[in-house]
């Protein structure tokens, strides 16, 4: 029998129709930024496709860093001066329900003792397993490896604060060069007198067992560096700001060469509803635009910066941790004190989860963690 002309025409369109799948990951990550924007109106679906972090961190077919992130499988978690150990295995289950507040995601860590009586140590940073600990004077720091349940505490050259006029400001680091398989802690001391700011720097090599200081060498020294830092590609970065409500620039420190510069690619003002971040293994910083509006803007590479808009009702939160398997976003709460998530597929709608509530009244400090055996002895 012979086809109809309509029939014909059908049939070429089904051979020409390409699944959406291979539009939004082999076609589009090809295309200038502009004409996306103007893609994300065509329907729903465009729109949710082209705003998941799986195709911003994809975006440009030359990656950033030469060994993909993987997404957070558990979380080293610091609450007043209890430590727990979180899985995330079950965050992207959206068939089963989960109670994720049994101990059998939240493990409580007792069997330490780093012998510190009164002081008090905060949480620095993870890596490769080992979780670095940072006396808020500056007097010592802890390596401790949970798993292997073993720690050792490093002191550093005491402090004479006896010629300033306010206690200086104490600000820590921890990463790993993979070049020299070395781990390095970074000891910064700011002595502020009125509007002058003299920064001094240490570095600690776990390989060598030896501390080092370094010459603070920017251009531009009168800026307090802000909080802990973010660990990006064996790189440090501090937010800084000369006072609580002006202006704020990034100070980088690159833990393998050792030296200091600026990021500029990153516009930061006000530190009032600015959060620096690391998502997707990318230096992002999260800003609150209204109550339901937020900006993720994610570095790629030297100039190429891809805002996330997303609206969710979010509330006042202190930090992302990052992206689990299906996008979903880990929140960080000090009011109240918990663990949140975030599932970006219901962005509009009623997306937030509480996962764990933490009993202390403070800043909960919450890492990305990876179980290792590695010693933390020198």
């Amino acid at each position: 029998m012979k086809k109809s002309k309509m029939e014909d025409n059908e049939n070429d369109e089904s051979q020409i129709h390409l699944p959406d799948d291979l539009i939004v990951h082999y076609i589009l990550p090809w295309q200038p930024i502009k004409p996306l924007a103007q893609y994300k109106l065509l329907s729903k679906q465009w729109y949710f496709s082209l705003s998941s972090p799986n195709f911003i961190l994809n975006y440009t077919n030359l990656p950033l860093y030469s060994h993909p992130i993987p997404p957070i499988k558990s979380l080293f978690i610091q609450s007043g001066n209890s430590f727990y150990l979180y899985s995330c295995d079950n965050l992207d289950d959206n068939v089963v329900e989960v109670d994720r507040n049994t101990e059998d995601y939240l493990i409580k860590l007792n069997d330490y003792d780093f012998d510190v009586g009164n002081d008090v140590v905060n949480l620095v940073g993870s890596c490769n397993g080992l979780v670095c600990l940072g006396e808020i004077y500056g007097n010592y720091f802890i390596l401790w490896n949970p798993s292997a349940n073993q720690s050792h505490k490093y002191f550093s050259e005491v402090l004479d604060t006896s010629s300033c006029d306010w206690p200086p400001h104490i600000r820590w680091g921890f990463g790993y060069v993979s070049s020299m398989d070395d781990y390095k802690v970074v000891r910064l001391i700011q002595y502020q007198i009125g509007l002058l700011v003299d920064t001094f720097v240490h570095v600690f090599s776990l390989r060598a067992n030896t501390w080092k200081k370094i010459e603070f060498d920017l251009v531009d020294c009168s800026y307090v560096l802000i909080e802990r830092p973010r660990l990006v590609n064996e790189t440090l970065y501090w937010t800084a700001s000369r006072n609580p409500y002006g202006n704020m620039k990034i100070v980088a420190f690159d833990i393998a060469s050792e030296t200091f510069d600026m990021f500029p690619h990153l516009a930061m003002l006000s530190p009032l509803g600015v959060v620096l971040c690391v998502m997707g293994g990318c230096l992002s910083k999260c800003v609150v635009r209204y109550q339901n509006e937020w900006v993720i803007d994610i570095v790629r590479g030297p100039g190429r910066v891809y805002p996330l808009h997303l609206n969710c009702d979010l509330g006042r939160f202190d930090d992302l941790i990052g992206f689990t398997m299906s996008n979903k976003v880990l929140v960080a709460y000090t009011s109240p004190n918990m663990l949140g998530l975030v599932d970006l597929s219901l962005v509009g709608l009623s997306s937030k989860e509480s996962l764990v509530k933490f009993r202390y009244e403070g800043r909960t400090r919450i890492e990305s963690y990876v179980t290792s055996q590695i010693s933390p002895h020198p």
